[in-house]
């Protein structure tokens, strides 16, 4: 497990079309110390995720002008973006989709309707220690 001081000010980007889901995600995760940025669609994530470089991306997958799926298959083509990890953080429990997304290489897979702000803490920091390991 990362130390505390390992993880402030890692970059977070929130991608999630509903506020209501987003909000309480980047506040929770801002009081833990990560710098967190949020975007509404897939096409706002992929034009922050370029311009800021986070460190990890939190991805809905039902989403409009660009869904979770089409944000995968850009950042699979994007050198910037595809070193980056993604937990995908859906509503979406098919079996299929989720296996489309596995093969865009996303890190891990939270249900919201299953998830707790200690387990997404949890999967972060797995995430970002893989990430610090040589």
């Amino acid at each position: 497990m990362l130390g505390w001081s390992n993880l402030l000010k890692r970059k977070i980007l929130v991608i999630d079309d509903m506020p209501v889901f987003r909000e309480p995600i980047a506040a929770t995760l801002r009081m833990q110390g990560f710098d967190v940025s949020c975007a509404g669609d897939g096409q706002e994530g992929l034009d922050i995720a370029r311009q800021e470089n986070p460190d990890l991306i939190l991805l809905d997958m039902s989403m409009p002008v660009m869904d979770g799926l089409g944000f995968l298959k850009h950042r699979q083509d994007d050198d910037q973006l595809n070193q980056i990890p993604v937990i995908l953080l859906s509503a979406i429990s098919d079996e299929d989709y989720i296996s489309q997304a596995n093969d865009y290489g996303i890190s891990h897979h939270l249900l919201k309707s299953r998830f707790s702000s200690d387990e997404l803490i949890q999967t972060i920091e797995s995430c970002l220690g893989e990430l610090a390991e040589p």
